[in-house]
């Protein structure tokens, strides 16, 4: 069978124009010893590849399937006839294939597979994989001509002037329109300034085509609120993705927005500083918001006294981390609210008209600063400035763990700063100044990085930053159980009675010693005796 194989291989060479050298050179015995693979790059002439042909077809014995290939080996190196479904033979030589071959060909394939395919992430990545969608394209332009018919006349041209209906232009390219690269999708949309004749209303229905916005943006718009035919208070449940929400400094109110907010419950940050809100905190109207990480609400009109049964609502918020509260006209009944929220990391309350002392009947809080305060042990930044707080510094301040930033500057608290606050170990910014403060400012770890501009407005604070020394003329308020005593001057009283004890012992002595006779007393006295002798002579 070898034989008949062989001659059908050379009269296949022969039928396909091969030289004779090349005949030759596949007649050459392998060498013992030597690699397959080096023996088929020396040996194996570069020609195309090809299937078993029909004559060698023939050595297939009459019990395999006839649509197995029966592919030759090299004769006379021990090589066995091996029959194959789909091998390849190349020139009129069959071989099974070498796995080293195979194994490093394959992780050749791999690497450069891998690398098309990072050459194909960069440029996606660079130019972009799709264009917006056609439907979202065709909503965005609805979305104009509603902002256009309500814009001052002469102004419409400054609205998204980027938004054109030219067909090559791409809308993921447009002014504050992003886009997910892949999809091709709208993820955010930015307003920013429109020039209306009046505060309108924002019809939501206009925003539901966009199914995977992340972002919605309308800062200085100057809408007034929000309104739905269809979908009505629960139009923004359409937004399944919106996670960022910005109204700031718009003209929005309490009724014409929150009736809104709850059916965005996959909210994480919510911006509503610098708009007309007022009234108590809005504890019931954000308590779906479960998702909420951060929640600004400053410069705002906020007050009033929030009932007892609403205090747990902020429990709800269990991800919420930084809440800024600033510049409101909160007083101290948030403060029970706030102690429910232990979530916190940063916390807002400057610029409010809180003042003390604080008593909240229902929650049976007294005292100036709640003590709760210290079980906020989450809190990194508490901000309490620019209010009317009286009292002392509580000493369950040393329960803020990890607060890092501390302003109680601009209010009316007096008594000393308690040694306890240096066991915070994380905290860089201390700020007391302009309070009635007295007493030894604390001093060791953290305290010894802080410098006299937190201390500035208290007159009778003294120690290190500030340049004042503790002198007996200062009074320095120790409280140990509601009973006060001035340590500072008991130590200069001490040191008083024991310089004059000293000195009347020493002149005790002196005369004693004198009394008697003695070489050191006759000294003496030639010296005394010898002065005056001078002085008689001057």
């Amino acid at each position: 069978n070898l034989r008949s194989g062989l001659r059908l291989g050379r009269s296949h060479d022969a039928a396909s124009g091969r030289s004779q050298s090349q005949q030759k050179v596949l007649q050459r015995r392998r060498l013992p010893g030597t690699d397959d693979r080096q023996w088929c790059r020396r040996h194996c002439p570069v020609t195309p590849m090809y299937l078993a042909s029909s004559a060698s077809r023939q050595l297939t014995s009459a019990t395999e399937p006839s649509h197995r290939l029966r592919v030759l080996q090299r004769p006379g190196d021990r090589w066995t006839e091996t029959s194959s479904g789909s091998r390849l033979a190349i020139g009129n030589w069959g071989f099974r294939r070498c796995k080293r071959w195979r194994r490093k060909y394959s992780k050749g394939k791999l690497f450069l597979g891998q690398y098309l395919i990072g050459v194909l992430l960069l440029l996606g990545q660079l130019h972009g994989y799709k264009s917006c969608v056609q439907k979202e394209r065709n909503a965005l332009f609805d979305l104009k001509k509603s902002v256009i018919s309500t814009t001052q006349e002469g102004l419409s041209v400054f609205v998204f002037p980027s938004w054109t209906n030219d067909t090559a232009s791409d809308c993921c390219r447009w002014e504050g329109v992003k886009c997910n690269r892949t999809s091709g999708r709208v993820t955010e949309i930015a307003f920013g300034y429109l020039y209306f004749k009046e505060s309108p209303l924002l019809n939501l229905s206009l925003l539901h085509p966009f199914e995977e916005v992340q972002t919605l943006n309308l800062s200085s718009s100057g809408f007034n609120g929000f309104f739905d035919g269809v979908e009505d208070y629960k139009s923004l449940r359409r937004l399944r993705n919106l996670e960022i929400l910005d109204l700031s400094f718009s003209n929005f109110n309490n009724s014409s927005i929150f009736p809104f907010l709850n059916a965005a419950t996959s909210l994480t940050k919510l911006f509503l500083q610098g708009n007309n809100m007022g009234g108590p905190f809005p504890a019931k109207e954000l308590k779906d918001l479960t998702n909420l990480e951060l929640l600004d609400l400053s410069w705002n009109e906020f007050h009033g006294f929030i009932p007892v049964q609403d205090h747990h609502i902020l429990k709800t918020l269990r991800n919420l981390e930084h809440l800024d509260l600033s510049r409101n006209e909160f007083n101290n009944s948030i403060f029970p609210i706030l102690n429910t929220a232990t979530s916190l990391t940063t916390l807002f309350l400057s610029w409010n008209y809180m003042d003390g002392p604080f008593t909240v009947k229902e929650n049976e809080l007294s005292g100036e600063i709640p003590i709760e305060f210290g079980g906020l042990q989450e809190l990194q930044a508490l901000n309490l400035s620019h209010n009317n707080l009286s009292g002392v510094i509580p000493e369950s301040f040393s329960g803020l763990k990890n607060v890092e930033s501390l302003d109680l500057s601009f209010n009316i608290l007096d008594g000393r700063i308690p040694q306890q606050l240096t066991d915070l170990k994380s905290l860089s910014v201390f700020n007391v100044s302009d309070n009635n403060l007295s007493g030894v400012i604390p001093q060791g770890k953290q305290f010894n990085t802080i410098d006299n501009t937190s201390y500035l407005g208290n007159p009778l604070l003294c120690g290190q930053p500030t340049n004042r020394s503790c002198s007996s003329n200062t009074s320095f308020q120790e409280s140990d159980n509601g009973v006060e005593e001035d340590e500072s001057q008991i130590d200069m009283l001490s040191f008083y009675w024991s310089f004059a004890a000293a000195y009347v012992t020493i002149l005790v002595g002196i005369f004693v010693s004198l009394s008697f006779d003695s070489p050191w007393s006759r000294f003496w006295f030639y010296i005394v005796e010898a002065f005056i002798y001078k002085a008689r002579n001057l």
